[in-house]
């Protein structure tokens, strides 16, 4: 019977539930930027050893060396911390022999990045109309900025009111077509700002505001962002979505 040779699996996770089974960070992030990559291998050596490498979009480049473990038998398995600045294929090789050779090759896995997103703090609100002027700054890497920058942003507003104390925040949010969205403002090579101008009215009533806000992902233009649409520019969206693009 011929001799197989070692498997190795491959997995990615990041501190985010996947969107549609891709799994991504934030850019810029420093508690959300790092991604895991880890696996099993069976049918190895002692002494073997396991290399993680990476593929950066647009992927034209050839995959480089991002880690490597050395095996001390015939299972076990492996976990790196990577953290990409654009959507980045990985896998790993398990190379063994003298001469070293490459023994076995898993799947592939991609990590997404997604744009980071800081708002300024609201005011407190005045009474009956509530107007608040809100600066944004959005951080991406150097090579998205010229795409990330011209697009055109999406703001979403949910109000609940209540007579009597602070009602339960509204479930769903309402593209705002009234707000006023200034032009991007350059604040850097991977930073830019816009200023979000908006009202709504609240009378004497108690309120719960939620807001949401995005631009359409072009991943396969950019490298930034996750592939598909995510409901970005639709009309509502849920204010439980954890994902707009």
């Amino acid at each position: 019977m011929a001799a197989t040779g070692p498997t190795v699996t491959i997995a990615a996770k990041s501190q985010f539930k996947p969107v549609t089974g891709d799994v991504f960070v934030v850019f810029h992030e420093s508690k959300y930027d790092k991604a895991t990559i880890s696996g099993a291998i069976s049918g190895a050596a002692s002494g073997d050893v396991a290399t993680l490498f990476a593929q950066t979009f647009p992927y034209t480049a050839a995959a480089t060396a991002a880690g490597s473990v050395t095996l001390a038998g015939a299972t076990g398995s492996y976990s790196f911390s990577v953290a990409p600045a654009l959507a980045t294929r990985y896998y790993v090789e398990v190379l063994g022999g003298d001469p070293a050779a490459t023994l076995a090759t898993s799947a592939t896995s991609t990590v997404y990045v997604s744009n980071l997103q800081v708002p300024a703090a609201l005011s407190p609100c005045a009474r009956p109309v509530c107007t608040e002027r809100m600066r944004v700054q959005e951080w991406v890497p150097a090579t998205a900025l010229r795409d990330e920058i011209a697009k055109p942003w999406y703001f979403y507003l949910g109000l609940s009111l209540s007579s009597s104390g602070v009602p339960k925040a509204p479930a769903w949010l309402t593209l705002d077509t009234h707000a006023a969205i200034s032009k991007s403002v350059k604040l850097g090579l991977v930073r830019f700002s816009r200023t979000i101008t908006f009202s709504f009215r609240i009378g004497d009533d108690g309120y719960a505001l939620r807001l949401n806000l995005c631009s359409k992902d072009t991943e396969a233009k950019d490298g930034l962002g996750l592939p598909g649409s995510h409901g970005c520019g639709q009309h509502r969206v849920l204010a439980s979505k954890e994902y707009l693009g």
